[in-house]
């Protein structure tokens, strides 16, 4: 009976296809199993674009980050380079004035007046605030060498103490001349503080 029905379903087969058979559902069943490999493949793509993406976010964030605090780090060398040289300007202010009193203030020509030039950073020091630093207001020769003394005498300590000394003239300047602090604008007076 078997035999019957197989040759019932190939009439009817080849009644329909005209005699061509075609045998195209094993080819079909291959392109079914294909086109599910590729939907799974487009979508692993599309996850691993998706995780790029957010590597890719993290990392300008990242770098955002690094430039801005490379900035900051700049303005700060920046103010510290400024403040540097004010420091080195103000000891080598300060050594003048101790050779020139050790000088004694003779061998400088009477023509010429130091008081009236400007010194770095718009300085200037008057007759009066140099008398007062040379009888020991502001801090005179000794005491600044008790104080290389108690910091070993090395070159740092020297530094430390025409520093110290450098402070302490500048403050007795100010005191001295408050009349002048309408004159001066307020970045003049938070350049002098750095």
């Amino acid at each position: 009976m078997d035999d019957r029905l197989e040759e019932r379903v190939a009439a009817l087969e080849r009644s329909l296809t005209d005699g061509h058979a075609d045998d195209g559902l094993p080819d079909a069943a291959r392109m079914d199993a294909r086109l599910d490999e590729l939907e799974a493949t487009v979508d692993g793509v599309e996850d691993r674009v998706a995780e790029l993406d957010a590597a890719v976010q993290a990392l300008r964030g990242f770098a955002g980050g690094v430039r801005a605090v490379d900035e900051a780090v700049e303005r700060r060398a920046d103010a510290a380079v400024a403040r540097v040289d004010r420091l080195e300007a103000d000891i080598a202010e300060v050594r003048e004035a101790v050779a020139e009193r050790a000088a004694g203030g003779a061998d400088e020509p009477a023509g010429r007046d130091r008081d009236a030039a400007p010194r770095r950073g718009a300085r200037t020091t008057s007759r009066r605030d140099r008398d007062r630093c040379e009888r020991g207001v502001a801090g005179d020769a000794t005491e600044g060498d008790d104080r290389r003394r108690g910091h070993g005498g090395s070159l740092a300590g020297e530094v430390a103490a025409n520093a110290d000394a450098a402070l302490a003239e500048a403050a007795a300047m100010e005191t001295g001349s408050d009349d002048d602090g309408d004159d001066r604008s307020l970045a003049e007076r938070i350049r002098r503080l750095l």
